[in-house]
């Protein structure tokens, strides 16, 4: 497994950018294949152009863009993309909205099939809640925030945007009035998290990547050290 979680931010933006230019590191290759995936965002093309932007003028990477949106790919098509890349990157957004069009697609089972050969995975905000056993994210039919369940491939809840108060308070209050059990994984914006089968590495600013445990009923938060 080669996977990195980001908290949230913009392609653009410095702090993101340091941590976009440790995953381009990571593929160990020069001008790597890039497929960015941008479900999340509806295909919004001015994220595209962001990501085209950063990714192949500053990072010298080749783009290609998966479009299930605005776009109706066919299996062969999909299959090509998802085999000629070196690094997948899965844009942030809407996670009910992206996770309908990758399961028409089969993107989601290509996805872990792209994981465990060993391709190198990064998603942001949505586009890393799916791989934890679940995650917190905007409650699209009303107010405030709701977990949503993910495809269990890291055993933790995942929590993005965790410099936001208000779905930081959302979080805690699931945590504590579900006494859970599981580790709890919360990165604020520009922060991110590279897990392999055996190590785990921490890019970008060390103060904004957090461990929440429920012990005996109360919250226990610490920094990750990793």
């Amino acid at each position: 497994m080669r996977l990195v979680v980001i908290g949230g931010g913009f392609v653009k933006h410095f702090d993101n950018f340091h941590i976009n230019k440790r995953i381009v590191e990571l593929v160990g290759k020069v001008n790597p294949k890039v497929l960015f995936i941008p479900t999340a965002s509806n295909d919004d093309e001015g994220y595209i152009k962001e990501f085209k932007d950063t990714f192949e003028k500053q990072l010298s990477c080749q783009v290609e863009v998966l479009r299930c949106i605005n776009e109706n790919p066919n299996e062969s098509q999909i299959i090509e993309l998802f085999r000629s890349s070196d690094l997948m990157y899965l844009g942030g957004g809407n996670y009910v909205n992206m996770m309908k069009p990758w399961k028409k697609y089969k993107i989601d089972h290509k996805l872990e099939e792209a994981l465990n050969s060993g391709t190198l995975i990064a998603g942001i905000s949505a586009g890393a809640i799916c791989w934890f056993k679940s995650g917190i994210r905007s409650n699209y039919e009303g107010e405030g925030y709701i977990e949503s369940s993910g495809w269990q491939i890291i055993n933790k809840i995942f929590c993005p945007h965790y410099n936001q108060r208000d779905r930081a308070e959302a979080l805690h209050s699931i945590l504590l009035n579900g006494n859970r059990t599981e580790d709890t994984i919360a990165l604020e914006d520009d922060s991110a998290l590279y897990f392999t089968d055996n190590t785990t590495e921490l890019i970008g600013d060390p103060s904004k990547s957090w461990l929440l445990q429920v012990k005996e009923n109360k919250l226990v938060k610490q920094k990750i050290n990793a």
